[in-house]
């Protein structure tokens, strides 16, 4: 699936070749419903099949999930502003963790982002609820079931702004 927020990605995908490409590889998944009917408005076939991160899967069945469940709040890459909105009583024992990767070791080795980005999903997985402000924690932790508290606003990680925003169309 992809996004296209910026003019010039626009451009160069509605230029001949790439257009035509698309148009033989039909249909082409698009994240967002922007994205959609961009592709629909250059007469590329195309149909909105959200995020590839919603299809990602508990690692156990029923029974053990629950077993593994715990009370554990997750704050992940909530900004300061975003922090003074929430009630004291969701953030006085939460965990605060950052999903981004700042370790030039583990960027570097697919191996090691694999084992990194899998610890996540398991923390995701147990927890009793996730506040987030990443889109890509909070689509994850909501396949899997557990309840998530998205804070939108135009510094996003991972990209915000208008642009940022519009991903969440």
């Amino acid at each position: 699936a992809m996004h296209l927020n910026s003019d010039s990605a626009k451009r160069d995908v509605a230029k001949s070749k790439s257009k035509k490409y698309l148009q033989q590889h039909w249909p082409i998944g698009a994240r967002d419903t922007k994205t959609e009917t961009f592709f629909q408005s250059i007469g590329v076939h195309s149909l909105f099949s959200a995020c590839m991160t919603m299809t990602l899967l508990s690692s156990w069945d029923n029974e053990r999930s629950r077993k593994e469940k715990t009370n554990d709040v997750l704050i992940v890459d909530v900004s300061a502003k975003g922090l003074e909105i929430l009630p004291h009583h969701v953030t006085e024992n939460a965990t605060k963790l950052s999903a981004k990767l700042l370790d030039d070791d583990i960027v570097g080795d697919q191996v090691a982002r694999y084992v990194q980005a899998h610890d996540m999903k398991i923390h995701l997985q147990r927890a009793k609820l996730v506040v987030t402000q990443r889109l890509h924690v909070a689509l994850p932790a909501a396949s899997m079931g557990t309840p998530v508290i998205l804070i939108m606003d135009h510094n996003l990680p991972g990209g915000g702004g208008k642009s940022g925003l519009a991903r969440f169309s």
